[in-house]
């Protein structure tokens, strides 16, 4: 692990632009961003869309060839939401794309890379969700408490 050696007030000055670029810029994304969140390097997280509501001690870790990105995309003006519980981590180049609803409770953590959507456009899920005579293609999706969701690289 390699040494910080910078001046303990040049970290301390660091630490603090960090939370008001936070607080600046990411505060005004949410319909609510809870008290103690930790956003390493905020500039490279993106929250997009309206009704994201995070809880207290939030973590996110942003990366410049990893960004993390929350997004809401309802169907009509006002629909869609994200949620995510106290406690949870958010690693470099994590996502969450809601079109309904995903709600992640507390101390979920999302591994590097996992991107998590209820919606999937793709040719081969509009056939099958045809077939079915479903209306649409999204399920809402709920995770429950202290998970760990994964990515794989097939």
């Amino acid at each position: 692990m390699r040494d910080d050696l910078r001046p303990y007030w040049v970290k301390k000055y660091y630490l603090k632009f960090r939370h008001w670029y936070a607080e600046y810029y990411l505060r005004p994304e949410c319909v609510s961003l809870g008290r103690y969140h930790t956003i390493m390097k905020p500039w490279y997280v993106h929250l997009s869309g309206n009704n994201i509501q995070i809880g207290q001690s939030f973590t996110a870790i942003g990366e410049p060839g990893n960004r993390v990105e929350v997004g809401v995309w309802g169907r009509e003006v006002g629909q869609g939401r994200v949620v995510i519980g106290d406690c949870c981590l958010m690693s470099p180049g994590s996502r969450i794309s809601a079109s309904d609803e995903i709600i992640l409770g507390d101390g979920v953590m999302l591994a590097n890379g996992a991107y998590v959507t209820d919606s999937d456009c793709t040719p081969f899920m509009i056939a099958w969700c045809e077939r079915r005579r479903l209306r649409r293609c999204t399920l809402a999706i709920t995770c429950g408490w202290e998970i760990t969701l994964l990515c794989s690289r097939a």
